[in-house]
């Protein structure tokens, strides 16, 4: 008979591995990757040159998203951040406006061969670039613009298990190994056969 303390030794070992093999979905790791894209375009900001500023609402799918980052990556870094203008004065308040250039969420496959099974890249790419007004709306500097990507590697069951309902959170799969090479030569020689069975028929 199992002792309850044994089990409870087994049970604490089984569910931190469980957690080491735990993969995000897709709408988590493209959040990451918008945080560390935030993180990113605020990196040389310096609160001493800007102490204050506003945060301009971004337009796109993301905009929200990347809005509260920015927020939260300038607060870090000892900016006191807006969300939106103040009922009192905006006097020597910056404002930082964004835009979402292009944004993408696709899997490719790697590896694999004959008899080896490959597996799927999942790659988050984003482009954006931001701009500094100052309270009377002239232009202080355009920003660059900053390309993030941002991918890990998984095994086909997995890139299955993290797609979301939405279309973009569930990119198409790459052909599986056999699809690229198994099948075609399956269908090859099926329609061989049947050619050479037509023929000799006649």
């Amino acid at each position: 008979m199992v002792r309850p303390s044994l089990l409870i030794f087994l049970t604490t070992l089984i569910i931190p591995a469980g957690s080491l093999f735990a993969v995000p979905a897709n709408q988590d790791f493209v959040a990451a990757g918008i945080d560390s894209l935030a993180a990113v375009s605020v990196k040389d900001l310096n609160s001493v040159d800007f102490p204050n500023m506003i945060v301009s609402p971004v337009d796109g799918r993301f905009g929200e998203s990347l809005r509260d980052r920015l927020a939260a990556n300038l607060l870090k870094k000892g900016i006191t951040a807006y969300l939106s203008p103040t009922e009192g004065s905006n006097q020597g308040k910056f404002l930082l406006q964004s835009t979402i250039n292009d944004y993408s969420l696709r899997y490719v496959g790697t590896g694999g061969g004959v008899f080896r099974q490959g597996k799927v890249v999942r790659e988050f790419a984003i482009l954006s670039q931001s701009r500094l007004l100052a309270d009377d709306g002239k232009l202080v500097s355009t920003m660059e613009a900053r390309s993030l990507v941002v991918s890990d590697t998984l095994t086909f069951d997995q890139a299955r298990r993290v797609r979301g309902e939405d279309s973009f959170y569930a990119p198409a799969l790459p052909p599986t190994t056999f699809q690229r090479l198994v099948e075609p030569g399956i269908i090859a020689g099926i329609t061989g056969v049947l050619v050479y069975l037509f023929f000799a028929s006649r």
